[in-house]
């Protein structure tokens, strides 16, 4: 069959190429045509060119050399230019935060809601709305007439699931984020650093950075920020997705503040600390998982966190039924399209 992903691709931030990457991968591992369908006009992504550009040139230099590191990884997308007649047997809306209304690095087009695409089948896949509320995405009319037409709902998080359950009286599906369909242990590699702390955050408190620089001194480490320009690491990179995989698994410890560099700390059972504070995607992650003990909090310190031991075990526990239920998901949408009327 012919299926087309309706995704947040083209950021320059690994999360949103390593879902598209892993939805794409775990569908065509099932025997189907999938490619990756760029709809968006070239207006739609100016905020995120913008966010490249910087009077310093320290930090115009490292961007410029993301921005041709994300290109690159940008040929192992199947990437399919949209057009007038293109029919698919299956749209697959997500993952990542195609349903947030608020963000201001892209724009909420009709598309990722399910309007303007032809397909027999259109079904989302772990889309989430993040931090929008019920009303603010209620008030875009045209989400509200895309959800309606949706044969097969899922979400990823607790909140969304209140969203699209309110604006479409159905019972969405709780999957998980497509990266934990895939088996990423190939991309691990040979490290090229040892002994690091890995940073990967949009940004810290000035306190919070004085916490991860006595925790890397007092344990031998040096401080690794791959795809941010966070000055004070001992090393920045500005590395592709997969180099950022390598990193992600050879790294002593953790700290992060965003939702794939927590899930991928989970995937490579690193010792890892989140700040989850006012990020309900994050909390509805580590919940999940029975990992809240590794966001930071008023009772427990950065260093206190990463020296906890994670039990492993418990969590893979966790995981085989949620991957089950997500993977069986997956197996329905294209099952639904497969007996659909032509």
């Amino acid at each position: 069959m012919k299926v087309g992903i309706f995704t947040l691709y083209s950021a320059f931030n690994y999360g949103a190429f390593l879902q598209a990457y892993a939805t794409q991968e775990k569908i065509r591992s099932l025997g189907h045509d999938v490619v990756v369908v760029d709809f968006e006009p070239f207006s739609a992504r100016r905020a995120r060119y913008r966010t490249l550009v910087s009077r310093r040139p320290s930090t115009l230099t490292f961007n410029f050399a993301k921005f041709l590191a994300f290109r690159k990884a940008w040929e192992q997308l199947r990437i399919e230019r949209t057009l007038p007649d293109r029919r698919y047997d299956l749209a697959v809306l997500g993952s990542d935060e195609i349903w947030n209304v608020r963000n201001p690095t892209f724009q909420p087009l009709p598309q990722y809601f399910g309007l303007d695409i032809n397909s027999r089948v259109i079904a989302s896949y772990a889309p989430s709305s993040s931090d929008s509320t019920l009303q603010e995405v209620q008030a875009k009319e045209f989400a509200v007439r895309g959800l309606a037409r949706l044969s097969n709902v899922s979400v990823r998080d607790e909140r969304t699931y209140e969203i699209a359950a309110a604006l479409t009286g159905r019972v969405p599906t709780l999957v998980l984020d497509p990266t934990f369909l895939l088996d990423w242990s190939r991309f691990k590699g040979a490290p090229v650093l040892k002994n690091y702390l890995l940073v990967y955050t949009y940004g810290l408190a000035p306190e919070q950075i004085a916490e991860v620089q006595a925790f890397a001194r007092s344990n031998q480490l040096t401080t690794v920020s791959p795809g941010f320009n966070n000055s004070w690491c001992d090393h920045v990179l500005p590395a592709d997705p997969f180099a950022f995989l390598s990193l992600m698994a050879n790294a002593s410890y953790v700290v992060t503040d965003t939702f794939h560099g927590t899930i991928f700390s989970i995937l490579y059972g690193r010792q890892f600390m989140s700040f989850a504070a006012k990020k309900p995607k994050i909390q509805h992650l580590l919940k999940l998982f029975g990992l809240e003990g590794r966001a930071v909090n008023g009772s427990n310190t950065i260093g206190q966190t990463l020296l906890q031991d994670i039990d492993y075990p418990s969590v893979g526990e966790r995981r085989l039924p949620l991957q089950k239920a997500s993977e069986e998901y997956v197996d329905s949408i294209l099952q639904s399209a497969a007996t659909a009327a032509p």
